[in-house]
């Protein structure tokens, strides 16, 4: 197989996995994962039929979508875990703000000194 179709391959390949991210189906992903490693290992034996100049706009368009794709992935993690703090009942959460409102924080000092 070439470098070229491998690479086309790889665009849509994380085209459909940030639409499954979007619909989230989680199996579609993982599926989309071991596609993703068979192809990189795919094109480890290619052969090159490439120019650098036909490359790097198709190199371009992977990199945007892998981009798209981890912050995408960030965002589910990020949910995924407040909502198991929830579930689980982590604690108290850490108000968003200023440090220390009572005199046992260390920073609550810094905003009570008189000048």
């Amino acid at each position: 197989m070439s470098v070229k179709a491998i690479l086309q391959e790889i665009l849509a390949l994380l085209q459909q996995q940030v639409a499954d991210v979007v619909a989230g189906d989680h199996l579609a992903v993982r599926a989309g994962a071991e596609r993703y490693e068979l192809l990189m290992a795919q094109l480890e034996q290619a052969e090159i039929d490439l120019s650098p100049a036909e490359l790097k706009p198709l190199y371009d368009d992977i990199q945007q979508e892998k981009t798209k794709l981890q912050s995408l992935l960030s965002v589910e993690v990020n949910r995924v875990e407040f909502l198991l703090r929830l579930l689980v009942g982590s604690g108290s959460l850490k108000p968003i703000g200023y440090p220390g409102k009572g005199r046992s924080e260390s920073g609550s000092r810094m905003f009570n000194r008189r000048a």
